[in-house]
């Protein structure tokens, strides 16, 4: 379906969902209404007393966001702090409010229960709570309450606006860093390009494959001007045998 959404106008697949764009208008102008009212204060936002590091996309689909979450979570934790991590837990089987995926010593449940990526971040950062639930600001007062943490990292958090942040990393994929510039549900777009404005900083993932970095960081720069840009690659470090042996 991700591959679908980010066809080409031009394409058979861009013919077929052309009806869909004054949709993905309307969407849009819903989002630029949303955002709005959060900035003005009409729509609350839940603040937490620990750091909120939110890390997001504008996209659907991979950018490489739980590399990033993994690695940050590990950072930080090695460096004294008392990290969590919160996440809605896509596609996870229960619906039970919050879930434990990880009291930071033993990862509990399956991928099924919790969604894929929480239950990846809770194996690969020992050390690091990590629950999941649709209310992540009730989630992260679970965390705190709990576990004491003093840093919580929102994992997919870029468009959650309900909960405070005061880092917010903006992940894009150097690839396609915008689909085809089209807004769901015509294109992969989750927020019309002007919210890059609400980015802290830039983290760029597979920089290698892009032959257009400086254009893709001059349309970063005219949106979000102060906001450093990162940019980095994808490296394998291990070999690991089908079956885990």
């Amino acid at each position: 379906m991700e591959r679908v959404l980010s066809t080409d106008d031009s394409s058979p697949w861009g013919w077929a969902l052309a009806p869909l764009i004054p949709l993905a208008s309307l969407y849009g102008l819903a989002m630029r209404a949303r955002s709005a009212l959060y900035a003005g204060g009409l729509l609350t936002q839940h603040a937490l007393p620990c750091r909120v590091i939110s890390i997001g996309n504008l996209t659907v689909g991979g950018t490489g966001k739980t590399p990033v979450v993994i690695a940050l979570a590990t950072a930080l934790r090695d460096r004294g702090r008392r990290v969590g991590v919160v996440s809605r837990g896509y596609k996870r089987s229960s619906v039970d409010a919050i879930v434990d995926v990880s009291d930071g010593h033993r990862v509990q449940g399956d991928p099924g229960d919790t969604g894929d990526e929480p239950f990846l971040i809770a194996q690969r950062c020992p050390g690091v709570p990590v629950a999941v639930g649709a209310d992540r600001p009730l989630v992260g007062r679970h965390l705190i309450g709990r576990y004491h943490i003093d840093t919580l990292i929102m994992d997919d958090g870029y468009q959650h606006l309900a909960l405070r942040r005061d880092t917010n990393i903006l992940v894009l994929d150097a690839g396609a860093p915008f689909g085809n510039g089209h807004l769901l549900p015509r294109g992969p777009l989750r927020e019309p390009l002007p919210a890059m404005a609400r980015a802290t900083a830039v983290l760029v993932t597979r920089a290698l494959q892009s032959g257009r970095l400086d254009e893709l960081k001059a349309a970063i720069h005219a949106v979000a001007p102060a906001a450093p840009i990162w940019v980095t690659d994808f490296a394998p470090s291990a070999v690991v045998p089908v079956g885990g042996s």
